[in-house]
């Protein structure tokens, strides 16, 4: 992720600093002191007009009452991430895909008949929609928060947060479901989730994300260590591992290794794979999740094979899916690198 975002503060500072110059060519004249004043790149003697310049930033984090945007540059090029809660829906309206550079200040997309164009300026970026009426709820201006990909670190989510209960849900689903695989998308709302798959997630989870956690407990396990899960938080964990469809209730640990003793479910940690989590687009405990986020996994496995993964979220709020209200619609993986 640390690559992705350096190289989007790169190409963006090219493409807004080209255009300026290209922009006072066409009028046969000399650059002047002064270019526009756009973003957040940084000034030169700022106090002084005749020389003070900085930069329109293509791409960042983009929000407004009912949707939110995240606009960046890999190595595929640029990409757009973004989802719009409408009144009277239970589901996001989602858009995601490749963006074209097209000229100035823009990014297109373009795909089926649906074409959008991306304007940016100093403090927020307006969506026009061209062609197509599948995105017409989209338009309209956006404000550019703070925490853009050219500014922000990666962090880790906060330990006990929502944002890392999520984040390493994706990522458990990915080894559990669709391990090697460079793209995919999981849906998990749909999802039909039996014992014995959620056994291979639980032990996946615990390998990934709890092993530094975990303790000897003779009783339950002789050859690995485990770690003690307490019923509340097992079942939230599966709760909102499924959708809400399928809680401890619904778990048995027969033959799984797991045991269940005095409300405690003690999941044996083998050492199988180790994980990681980072977002550069929120910070690490947001008190409102995103109904669209990017988050990066590293997942490393014992035969010495490692995942780098970015993983888009689509959640939408559900009051019964456990006790963090958040429902996982469904995850977009990209093996990066």
């Amino acid at each position: 992720m640390r690559r992705m975002l350096a190289t989007t503060a790169l190409a963006a500072l090219l493409l807004s600093s080209l255009t300026a110059c290209s922009k006072e060519g066409e009028n046969g004249k000399e650059p002047s002191g002064t270019i526009t004043p756009t973003g957040s790149a940084g000034q030169n003697n700022p106090d002084d007009p005749e020389t003070s310049f900085d930069y329109v930033i293509l791409g960042g984090y983009f929000v407004r009452d009912d949707a939110n945007f995240t606009i960046y540059i890999s190595d595929n090029g640029w990409h757009v991430n973004g989802a719009l809660f409408q009144k009277g829906s239970s589901s996001p309206l989602i858009l995601t895909g490749p963006l074209t550079y097209t000229e100035g200040l823009d990014l297109t997309y373009s795909k089926d008949g649906e074409e959008l164009t991306f304007t940016f300026a100093k403090n927020s970026m307006e969506i026009k929609v061209n062609k197509g009426t599948a995105y017409t709820a989209f338009a309209g201006t956006y404000t550019r928060t703070e925490q853009t990909p050219a500014e922000s670190p990666s962090v880790s989510p906060k330990s006990g947060s929502t944002l890392e209960l999520i984040g390493r849900i994706a990522a458990t689903h990915y080894m559990a479901k669709a391990e090697g695989i460079p793209e995919c998308t999981v849906d998990i709302s749909t999802g039909a989730y039996d014992n014995a798959y959620m056994t291979k997630f639980i032990l996946a989870y615990a390998d990934l994300f709890l092993a530094a956690e975990a303790q000897p407990v003779p009783e339950a396990s002789a050859e690995y260590l485990c770690y003690a899960f307490p019923e509340a938080e097992f079942n939230n964990l599966l709760l909102t591992a499924t959708a809400g469809t399928f809680g401890a209730d619904s778990f048995d640990p027969a033959d799984s290794g797991i045991v269940c003793k005095n409300s405690i479910y003690y999941i044996p940690c083998r050492g199988n794979y180790a994980g990681g989590l980072a977002t550069s687009y929120t910070n690490a405990d947001p008190d409102v999740i995103s109904g669209h986020l990017l988050l990066e996994a590293v997942i490393s496995k014992k035969d010495g094979t490692r995942y780098d993964i970015e993983m888009t979220l689509s959640t939408s709020e559900n009051a019964e899916i456990g006790t963090s209200g958040i429902q996982m619609d469904s995850v977009t993986y990209r093996i990066l690198g």
